[in-house]
């Protein structure tokens, strides 16, 4: 599908379950097809980088887009897949960081077996020292 079907623009308004929004995805595609007459997602879509605006126009006075998104950018139960802001060399210190010391926690607490925190006592002393 190379074309997202543009509804017809003439005759009787929109009733409020025909203004809908719908998506289409398939496998010969490598965009994902997103139409709307619903303008909040009008508004989110067009301020979103993640999506291009490919139409648009009015029924009457009503509102309807269409966008699309690289397909590797969608999921169907989440939509628009999130940016972390990242970048390669920034994740890679990251992924460092965990490795080294654990998810949030202290060298201390990264050692310590699972359940035991310094709130109740159950921190084990380091390697080599005295009890």
């Amino acid at each position: 599908m190379s074309d997202i079907a543009l509804p017809p623009t003439v005759g009787e308004p929109w009733s409020a379950y025909e203004r809908e929004t719908t998506v289409t995805a398939t496998d010969g595609d490598d965009v994902v097809h997103i139409w709307t007459a619903q303008r909040r997602y009008i508004t989110k879509l067009r301020k979103s980088p993640r999506f291009t605006e490919v139409a648009s126009g009015v029924n009457g006075s009503q509102p309807w887009a269409a966008f699309t998104i690289p397909a590797r950018d969608w999921n169907p139960a989440t939509g628009a897949k999130r940016s972390s802001g990242m970048s390669a060399e920034q994740r890679l210190a990251a992924a460092e960081r965990i490795r080294t010391h654990g998810m949030g926690r202290s060298p201390e607490e990264h050692n310590a077996p699972s359940g035991s925190s310094p709130e109740n006592g159950a921190l084990l002393p380091a390697a080599g020292s005295a009890p």
